[in-house]
């Protein structure tokens, strides 16, 4: 062969290799250039010339026995990031390591094989290789075996040599690190909380010494209208005690001036006390005098007054039905009506006995009832109303969820049945169901614009724009839906969808009602004339504009001006 002699023992079928010499070429032999000598030797032609070899005199077996030795691999040298590695603990930024390995058999150098592998970082041995040095880079911390092996290039490995080693955490990932990071945290936190609560604090105090203040402001103001009608009480009883002599009438009127002043200036003189003094709220009700209690309520009165106050300020509701909701609860009814506010026109009674003349008079699109306390009069009161205002819808509210309940409730004609207690958003979504049902969108007298009613304010801000951007261009006959489309900032398909949805036409119906309802406006507000009229609501075919005029309001343009 190209590396050395191969002797075929034909009893076993083994093959053993042999190397003649410590030369290279010596050992690449030449094909069809073996001879068997006349006096037994054997003669092979090499790249370095003619080997002779005597079987009997010549120990071939002692090379093979030295091949067939295992060999030792042996670790020669390790390196860290370039630098000499002198024991097995490794800093954190030394993970670039690089392993160089022999097994010290020179002769037989081309042929040895190595593997190695990296206990905690390979899954097994490499693949055979001639490299003696193995590098590995960026490893993370942690404990590492290093094994290397090596052959003898007859495929016989020998023991493997193991350098064990440790790439430690850097610091700020140590153990300690992590509890000092935890006591940061924690100290942190509780700094965080403290502080927080305390700002917690200080704006309660400051929007009770607010409510205070202002409460103490009102509570002079009316004192000092009231101290006017005592006050003229006792100047025309003193005229009367001057001109007539004293009576026993014009007597008791200046004792009933006299002892009501005093009793209001009293009051002053008290409330005059309560600024001096440190308020404070406990929640014991054995804690507190009767004239401290006393004061406290007053206190809560004008606090739950100018709560009313702010929720006459919040935002318009996005819808425009107006919905009645019964609860003899306060908290109860408070509840509903902060939960619908946003969404509708919101009137809360607390009798049942107003529900029907709150009906006439605020006509509201749906009712809400709750039942838990007087079934049998929500009930009643529930016939009542669909017998007199059958489109009306009516939903109820109960904690009785079985099904005996829910049956008694809808025969007396209740739209809908919620058990308590439910989701704000499930009475919202069932309360837009009952109002977008055909009976109410057909039958009631409620002058509401066709339109979805609407449960976020995005749909309510697109409708607000949209309204805005065709009021603009009503007028204008070239007006299209595409150039509409595009103010909104949407595509004409999705502008088309999104206008279905929201009021139930399209687009192109949307436009056509609003000139004829702007046409309409102007007969009944101008004295122009209905051709000017015409015109001005984007109007040019006359007889398009009667006949969609009639269809529209049931008259002519003429008539509809009356």
């Amino acid at each position: 062969t190209e590396e050395g002699l191969s002797r075929l023992d034909a009893a076993t079928g083994d093959i053993e290799s042999h190397i003649i010499g410590n030369g290279k070429l010596v050992n690449v032999f030449n094909e069809r250039t073996a001879v068997c000598l006349d006096d037994g030797r054997l003669a092979f032609g090499t790249h370095d010339g003619v080997v002779i070899i005597e079987p009997e005199q010549t120990d071939l077996g002692k090379g093979q026995r030295e091949r067939k030795r295992a060999p030792q691999t042996l670790i020669t040298g390790i390196w860290a990031n370039d630098e000499t590695v002198r024991t097995d603990n490794v800093r954190h930024d030394q993970n670039n390591l690089n392993f160089q390995f022999s097994n010290l058999e020179y002769a037989t150098l081309n042929s040895v094989l190595y593997q190695y592998w990296l206990e905690g970082y390979d899954n097994e041995w490499c693949l055979p290789t001639k490299e003696h040095t193995a590098t590995y880079r960026h490893l993370p911390p942690g404990r590492y075996v290093f094994h290397v092996r090596s052959n003898n290039g007859m495929g016989k490995w020998g023991e493997e040599s193991v350098y064990e080693f440790t790439i430690h955490q850097p610091w700020w990932n140590t153990w300690w690190a992590w509890i000092i990071y935890f006591v940061i945290l924690a100290a942190t936190a509780v700094t965080i909380w403290r502080i927080s609560r305390r700002i917690m604090n200080l704006h309660r105090q400051i929007d009770v010494e607010r409510r205070v203040s202002a409460f103490k402001k009102d509570f002079y103001d009316r004192i000092e209208r009231e101290l006017r009608n005592p006050v003229n009480v006792l100047q025309g009883a003193t005229e009367n005690v001057q001109v007539s002599g004293t009576s026993k009438t014009t007597v008791q009127s200046l004792r009933r001036g006299s002892k009501r002043m005093l009793g209001l200036m009293n009051m002053i003189r008290q409330f005059h006390k309560l600024s001096d003094m440190e308020i404070q709220v406990k929640s014991e009700a054995d804690a507190m005098n009767e004239e401290t209690e006393q004061r406290f309520r007053q206190i809560v009165s004008g606090i739950h007054a100018e709560e009313a106050e702010y929720r006459e300020m919040a935002p318009p509701p996005i819808n425009e039905h107006t919905i009645l909701v019964i609860e003899e609860d306060e908290d109860n009814l408070t509840h509903l009506t902060d939960t619908l506010n946003p969404y509708f026109r919101i009137i809360g009674i607390q009798r049942m006995e107003d529900c029907e003349a709150m009906v006439t008079t605020h006509q509201p699109s749906l009712i809400i009832i709750d039942i838990s306390s007087d079934e049998k009069g929500g009930r009643e009161m529930t016939s009542r109303l669909h017998e007199n205002h059958p489109a009306l819808p009516v939903i109820h509210l109960s904690s009785d969820s079985d099904d005996a309940h829910q049956l008694r409730s809808l025969r007396s004609g209740a739209t809908d049945y919620i058990v308590k207690p439910f989701s704000g958003k499930v009475l919202v979504e069932r309360v837009r169901k009952a109002l977008e049902h055909p009976a109410l969108s057909s039958n009631t007298n409620n002058p509401i614009e066709k339109t979805e009613v609407l449960t976020d304010v995005k749909d309510k801000k697109f409708l607000d724009r949209m309204k805005t951007t065709l009021s603009a261009h009503v007028g204008d006959e070239n007006f299209s839906v595409e150039q509409w489309a595009d103010m909104m900032d949407l595509g004409r398909t999705q502008f088309y969808k999104r206008v279905k949805d929201l009021t139930g036409e399209t687009p192109v119906q949307h436009l056509h009602r609003a000139r004829l309802e702007y046409a309409a406006r102007l007969l009944q507000e101008t004295n122009a004339t209905i051709e000017e009229i015409m015109l001005r609501a984007g109007y040019h075919n006359a007889t398009h504009f009667y006949n969609s005029f009639k269809k529209k309001f049931g008259m002519s343009p003429k008539a509809y001006r009356g």
